[in-house]
């Protein structure tokens, strides 16, 4: 199995595989890793989809670099829902690099989802969330002035609770 990015967590394990375009699944059942999903674009056709990918708690976050293919999908040892594709909030010319995803045991998340602004010198990093089954309109994070611009979001990003860090 190929990838290019990987994520673990609470016996779900996820591998992104931008080539292929493609986010394995798979869930710890006993000592085995049985697979349990494929999850591709929601639209059909993304550019390096599986760049990134996250999970908490059975939350799969899968980004890319394309315009509004970032998917949010709950998995468990058996399968993985329907994807939601989680839409940039501007015009984007690079959304989904980075995703970093936190979600409670009741199904609660927010996800961060680095981005680049089409005159591609302004970066921000989109937050959603999710509470009884409906994903909000994001917020948008900056930068405190215009020189972290270059590298805002582009290194990681991470959220845990309710404290968010992008570097």
């Amino acid at each position: 199995i190929g990838g290019a990015a990987v994520a673990i967590g609470d016996g779900i394990l996820v591998i992104g595989d931008h080539v292929a375009e493609v986010a394995r699944v798979y869930a710890r059942v006993g000592t085995a890793w049985n697979s349990v999903a494929d999850v591709t674009p929601v639209s059909g056709s993304g550019i390096e989809f599986g760049r990134s990918v996250a999970t908490r708690n059975g939350v799969v976050v899968i980004g890319s670099i394309d315009e509004g293919n970032v998917i949010a999908v709950d998995c468990d040892t058996a399968a993985c829902s329907a994807g939601t594709s989680l839409k940039p909030p501007y015009g984007i010319s690079g959304f989904g690099n980075l995703v970093a995803v936190d979600a409670d045991a009741d199904g609660n998340s927010v996800v961060v989802v680095s981005g680049v602004f089409a005159d591609g010198d302004r970066k921000f990093a989109a937050v959603y969330s999710r509470d009884a089954g409906a994903w909000s309109e994001p917020a948008i994070l900056f930068p405190d002035n215009d020189y972290e611009h270059a590298e805002f979001g582009h290194s990681g990003i991470a959220v845990r609770g309710d404290v968010i860090v992008v570097s």
